[in-house]
């Protein structure tokens, strides 16, 4: 009915139980856990991570096609082989880069969430909320299933949104709830 309001127990429940949280706040180790968590999450405030608005692609297009060479960002569409000194901006290098940058957020909302956790800074949980509402902003601009053969949609059994495979998307939402979670 309209009327059911669903209970979902304990704060946390997914990246810590809310026992276990309580053993950590007691314990003789807290405030090193507090200030690790400090540390990863500090950067994160004073230089806000950038989040991508597009989807990502295969992230081992990120090569130099001709040498295998992992490339280095210059910017989000110029990409640099160290070894060659080749610079890269085609739109299969550029979009692989996103899924790491896309990578990158869902560590960076882990971060943050465990730092609001054990601090109970609204800073960090602020930091977490723009991230999610930014993806929850743009997600439906996403392709609609996408996959490395260049099928979209229905066709693109394997495909996700963000990511071009279903397994990343899983991964990398698992990561986003667990920093909902922790906020």
């Amino acid at each position: 009915t309209e009327d059911y309001v669903p209970s979902f127990g304990g704060f946390t429940r997914l990246a810590i139980s809310a026992e276990e949280f309580q053993a950590k706040r007691a314990s003789a180790k807290f405030e090193e856990i507090e200030a690790a968590a400090i540390r990863q999450a500090k950067p994160l405030i004073d230089k806000p991570i950038y989040i991508p608005t597009k989807w990502g692609d295969w992230i081992f297009y990120y090569a130099n096609p001709e040498t295998g060479g992992r490339l280095v960002p210059l910017d989000l569409e110029r990409h640099k082989d160290s070894a060659s000194g080749e610079i890269f901006t085609d739109k299969r290098i550029v979009e692989s880069y996103r899924t790491i940058l896309h990578n990158h957020v869902n560590r960076a909302a882990v971060s943050l969430g465990w730092a609001y956790l054990w601090t109970g800074e609204d800073k960090y949980a602020a930091e977490v909320k723009r991230i999610l509402t930014t993806y929850a902003n743009v997600y439906h601009t996403f392709p609609e299933r996408a996959d490395r053969w260049g099928h979209n949609g229905f066709l693109a059994k394997y495909g996700g949104r963000r990511y071009s495979q279903s397994l990343s998307e899983a991964v990398g939402v698992i990561e986003l709830c667990k920093a909902y979670d922790l906020t």
